[in-house]
């Protein structure tokens, strides 16, 4: 920006490419006409940099990493220039202690959530803030013994059996148990053993016959066909209406979504569309009120099988978009239909758009033979109240 100034929309172009996630979407909520880099780090900075303590810029710093084709001097540059500029009017005491802390910091994990919310200044509340945590530290570690000393297994001849009632072994390992449950047909586990005999009281919920599971049933409910009955949820798929768009022989896979009120394509793709380009900032939102900025269009003539039509594409960054291009139901205005199934997307062309100019709407509504006479009147006379607001032909 030093040296070269921009502002307006040539600035919210550079800097939809530098901004990600969250702050990509904040961008278009709050660009406007003419503005300029000191306006927009005005608002940058109260809505992104928070406060941070010395301390706990030291200890990102520690632990922080290059980031994805970032060589060392790139690096070191960035973390040069975050200290200079977090230690701009702070004294050398204050850097002391903050190095101090974050030091510390490494060596005890409790003290990191107290180094993110106390910005401790002086080598005098240093000592004060780390003799409680050593206070703090003792009463918890001596609580820690405490617990650990009431949770000691207690001797073998302390222990009572729950079974049987003796001192000496528990309730696991009582004989008297162990053979009870041997003779009632079950082991140690506590789990059934029966025989063929203890299965008379079991009933297959198939065949609806006793004496074994379903899951070993061979016959189905079918008046016993042997066909075995199996539950599917995943059959039904739909897959997304889709199709190809063709560019002087190349072929560009597209999606339709006929809830879309107009179409976007990818920036890496844009370059494939001739047509004119225009330079305006649109915000679109999508579902759950989530917004992207496109701040180029295309007014391209496209080919999808054998129609071609004039749309309008808004281009948008790569990773808003599943498919290279997303055609909305702009053009359903136009004179084309749309067929869609499970798996198949075709056009067909429909009866010939009427353009309707500002005085020709009182003809149409006259010979509507869906409309009563009462109506009618009414319906003229607010159209030509409003007749300001149309345009002439389509939009």
């Amino acid at each position: 920006m030093a040296d070269n100034t921009v502002e307006g929309s040539e600035l919210v172009m550079a800097l939809s490419k530098a901004l990600e996630g969250s702050a990509s979407q904040w961008l278009s909520q709050v660009c406007y006409a003419g503005i300029t880099w000191t306006q927009f780090k005005d608002l940058f900075t109260a809505r992104f940099i928070g406060v941070e303590t010395n301390a706990a810029v030291l200890l990102n710093v520690l632990h922080g990493r290059p980031k994805k084709g970032e060589g060392p001097a790139e690096y070191g540059t960035r973390i040069v220039t975050l200290l200079l500029s977090k230690w701009k009017s702070t004294n050398l005491e204050e850097i002391a202690v903050s190095l101090t802390l974050a030091h510390m910091a490494q060596l005890d994990d409790k003290l990191s959530r107290w180094i993110f919310t106390e910005n401790v200044k002086s080598l005098n509340e240093l000592q004060q803030q780390l003799h409680a945590h050593a206070f703090k530290k003792r009463n918890l570690d001596g609580e820690t013994c405490a617990t650990q000393e009431h949770k000691k297994p207690k001797l073998l001849n302390q222990m009572k059996c729950n079974f049987c009632g003796k001192v000496g072994h528990k309730y696991a390992e009582c004989r008297s148990r162990l053979e009870k449950s041997k003779n009632m047909g079950r082991n140690h586990n506590g789990g059934t053993t029966a025989g063929p005999k203890d299965r008379a009281g079991i009933r297959c919920f198939k065949c609806d016959e006793p004496g074994h599971f379903a899951s070993s049933c061979s016959k189905g409910r079918a008046g016993g066909s042997g066909q075995v009955y199996e539950k599917r949820v995943d059959i039904c798929t739909i897959a997304p209406p889709s199709g190809v768009i063709n560019l002087s022989g190349e072929s560009v896979p597209f999606c339709f979504d006929s809830g879309a009120e107009c179409s976007l394509v990818k920036e890496s793709k844009a370059d494939k569309f001739k047509g004119k380009r225009i330079n305006n900032i649109v915000k679109l939102n999508g579902i759950g009120n989530d917004s992207i900025c496109s701040i180029q269009q295309i007014l391209a003539n496209i080919t999808i099988e054998q129609y071609c039509f004039e749309i309008l594409l808004h281009v948008v960054l790569d990773r808003f978009l599943n498919y290279d291009v997303l055609i909305g139901r702009e053009i359903l205005g136009q004179g084309f239909g749309v067929l869609i199934d499970a798996a198949r997307f075709q056009m067909y062309k429909t009866k010939e758009v009427k353009v309707v100019n500002k005085t020709g709407y009182e003809d149409i509504i006259s010979s509507s033979s869906h409309i009563n006479e009462h109506d009618k009147m009414t319906l003229i006379n607010i159209l030509k109240l409003y007749s300001d607001s149309f345009i002439d032909g389509i939009p």
